[in-house]
């Protein structure tokens, strides 16, 4: 079990309460296989107590079989800079 302090993306009060996570790999090849995360929280929003239960299950496939990926010009030039740090709590 681990005690979450802060999940300021959310911009919580407090977050405890427990989280599993279970990843598996390749014994040949140490490549990921799967993951399990399973979550149970509760956290503080605006003075009000929020539950919630999360349960992901994902898989790798194609591992470095991907063919080479370009990003045509017309979208690099459209790009608009993000600040991070406007989602951390100060």
């Amino acid at each position: 079990m681990y005690e979450l302090q802060k999940l300021s993306l959310w911009h919580t009060e407090r977050v405890k309460d427990q989280l599993n996570y279970t990843y598996e790999i390749d014994k040949k090849t140490y490549h990921p296989l799967t993951f399990t995360i399973e979550m149970d929280f509760t956290m503080e929003i605006e003075r009000k107590k929020v539950q919630t239960h999360q349960k992901m299950k994902g898989s790798y496939s194609k591992i470095n079989e991907i063919d080479k990926i370009t990003i045509p010009a017309d979208v690099k030039e459209s790009v608009v800079e993000f600040d991070e740090s406007a989602l951390q709590d100060e």
